[in-house]
């Protein structure tokens, strides 16, 4: 909410916090709605000043609050077919956004009376008609039974006609949810409301036989699926006969897949060029669904269409022309990390031609030519080389990489703007002057002491940013809930391995859940009927439970290694990537594990118990971040070397 209305400040200088902070819970009182609208608002600032006209439908709402509230900068979008200011959820089709109506109006076609474009109310063989003119055909008239008059009428659900102007939809009692609301279709005697309806052409779980099936029976008060009542089900999936990942009256994702697959990668003469047959082998044996394929392709119109251009041979296959034709935007990296996981593009580092392609046009935009020159030799030859000097733990992925590099370079690029609007230079800037620029700031502190020592080193500066004080860590999770959430997913076979398995490494072994998604298949070992875990130097050998756990997740088709560049245990959707630290995090806390307090619960409890040599060998922690856990704990093994002597 602070930040929102930091942003907005901006652009309504008229309307104060307090009153910011009223208009935004009145528009948007959910959390997630105020999130996505400060995401959009964020990147595009020009949502609410009318330099973009492609406006979301929660700011649409915020830009007519902000105006009625007297912000005179504030331009609230209009339909771009009709020009009123109202709710526009739809896109037009040549920029901007329409308002219902006239997005209805878009896709009207000829009537076949009246020989106008309008929107079709009925369709009679191949002839479409509008509302208007049906009402005036002769062959909608009919004795309305409520008024007696003669006009263009519509069949009740009771076989009476009614005229437009008495009919009124039918409430009732559903069967299916118990709620009054109007009928959509009598089914086996029984109402249906439409929410029910057309939730039919969904499989569901069956309350007769337990399996997710299609729900098409009714046997008392509830409905079954046909094996419920010893009937076939003529629903499933024609291909293979399963109800799973499809629709009513459609294949399975499964046997969507090759036919979706042909779809994106075949060309002109309906054969799949060889560069690109690897790709092919790697979607057909892959774990995603067929659905999810045809979505993305769908969805990902940019990404889709330059996957196309590759296939006809209009695009090479190349990195730099890969991103020139989709940008840098999540589509394009989602296909370089395909191509380079099925073994199109073996040898591309993405996330590094990412930060190139993003380096080369930020320093472009840097308008100082000194300033520019410091940042371009800082990027190539201070962070390159050590690209995590100054920090305590290195990134778990090369997403994260590049985001803590591009964020490194423009607090950088901050600080030598404060350094020139402050009349300075690096070599002259007084060291009282940084260290108050750095003050209170976390993320100063933390780039800026790599930075202003590499510009000290390289004779460029003098004043150096301190390092940010190490603090000894602490935990609020008691050992009585660590060892009751531990013990439940132990013994709880029902919880999901992803779940049981990073619940269970944070808990027992305290391990980050950046570390934890991190870990390559190659770290489990099976021996001597055992399950070996290896989280440090050596491997630990896990308890059963927790065996048994890393055990399904490492034979869990949906996460098995499909190709050259899927070598991790907890696999993530994007090709070649492992699951994401947020995602796990999100789904531990779900459960009720924090996965901070549990970490540090557990690294305390171990630092009391074990010597910091073996902390550090077995949970692969250095030996600073061990001996620090071993002061939290209040445990001194100075005398460890000599009862090992003794022993």
């Amino acid at each position: 909410m602070q930040e929102l209305i930091s942003i907005l400040e901006v652009h309504a200088p008229e309307i104060g916090p307090t009153n910011l902070g009223a208009i935004v819970e009145a528009v948007a009182p959910n959390m997630l709605t105020r999130r996505k609208m400060f995401l959009a608002i964020q990147k595009r600032p020009g949502l609410l000043v009318g330099l973009d006209r492609q406006v979301p439908v929660a700011v649409q709402a915020l830009a007519a609050a902000l105006s009625a509230a007297g912000a005179s900068s504030i331009v609230v979008p209009a339909c771009e077919g009709c020009g009123r200011k109202m709710k526009l959820p739809h896109r037009a089709p040549r920029g901007g956004r329409h308002c219902s109506r006239c997005e209805k109006n878009y896709r009207a076609t000829e009537c076949a009376s009246c020989g106008q474009n309008r929107p079709i109310h009925i369709t009679i063989g191949d002839e479409h008609y509008c509302r208007t003119c049906w009402k005036s055909d002769v062959r909608s008239f009919g004795v309305c039974s409520q008024c007696g008059l003669t006009a263009s009428v519509q069949n009740s659900l009771d076989g009476t006609l009614r005229c437009y102007t008495c009919y009124v939809p039918p409430k009732s009692v559903c069967f299916c949810c118990k709620r009054i609301h109007r009928i959509a279709k009598w089914f086996a005697g029984k109402t249906m409301c439409p929410n029910c309806y057309y939730a039919m052409r969904y499989p569901h779980t069956c309350p007769g036989c337990g399996e997710r099936r299609f729900l098409t029976h009714v046997v008392g008060d509830e409905l079954r699926c046909a094996a419920g009542v010893g009937e076939r089900d003529g629903l499933a999936c024609p291909g293979c006969g399963s109800v799973q990942n499809m629709r009513k009256l459609h294949l399975c994702s499964e046997c969507r897949r090759p036919e979706i697959i042909k779809n994106m990668l075949v060309d002109s003469d309906e054969s799949v060029p060889p560069a690109l047959r690897p790709l092919e082998k790697y979607l057909l044996n892959g774990n995603a669904r067929g659905d999810s394929l045809e979505r993305w392709q769908r969805n990902s119109r940019v990404s889709a269409a330059t996957l196309k251009d590759l296939v006809t041979g209009k695009l090479p296959l190349e990195t730099g022309a890969i991103f020139q034709r989709c940008g840098s935007k999540q589509g394009g990296i989602f296909l370089l990390n395909l191509l380079v996981a099925s073994g199109v593009l073996p040898d591309v580092e993405v996330q590094d031609a990412r930060f190139n392609r993003w380096l080369t046009i930020w320093l472009a935009h840097q308008s100082n030519p000194e300033r520019r020159l410091i940042l371009s030799r800082y990027a190539r030859w201070g962070i390159s080389t050590e690209p995590w000097a100054g920090h305590g733990s290195r990134a778990s992925d090369d997403t994260s990489r590049f985001c803590r590099l591009r964020g490194r370079l423009q607090i950088c690029a901050e600080y030598l703007e404060f350094v020139e609007a402050s009349g300075h230079t690096t070599l002259t800037l007084p060291q009282r002057t940084l260290d108050a620029y750095v003050a209170n700031s976390a993320q100063r502190t933390d780039h800026l002491a790599h930075f202003t020592r590499w510009l000290k080193k390289n004779g460029l500066g003098k004043a150096i940013g301190p390092n940010r004080k190490q603090q000894l860590p602490t935990g609020t999770m008691s050992p009585d809930d660590r060892w009751r959430l531990a013990r439940w997913l132990l013994h709880d076979a029902g919880v999901q391995p992803i779940d049981r398995v990073g619940g269970l490494l944070t808990l027992l072994y305290g391990q980050p859940v950046t570390r934890i998604v991190a870990l390559p298949r190659s770290a489990v070992t099976f021996r001597d009927q055992r399950v070996f875990l290896t989280l440090g130097d050596d491997p630990i050998c896990l308890p059963n439970q927790l065996a048994a756990a890393v055990t399904e997740l490492f034979n869990d088709p949906t996460t098995a290694h499909t190709g050259p560049g899927d070598p991790w245990l907890f696999r993530g959707r994007v090709p070649g990537q492992h699951l994401a630290a947020g995602t796990l995090g999100g789904r531990l806390s779900r459960k009720g594990i924090s996965a901070g307090d549990a970490r540090s619960a557990a690294l305390l409890e171990l630092a009391a118990e074990m010597p910091v040599t073996l902390l550090a060998e077995l949970l692969g922690l250095s030996i600073a971040a061990a001996a620090r856990w071993s002061r939290a704990a209040n445990r001194d093994w100075s005398s460890y070397p000599a009862l090992r002597t003794e022993t």
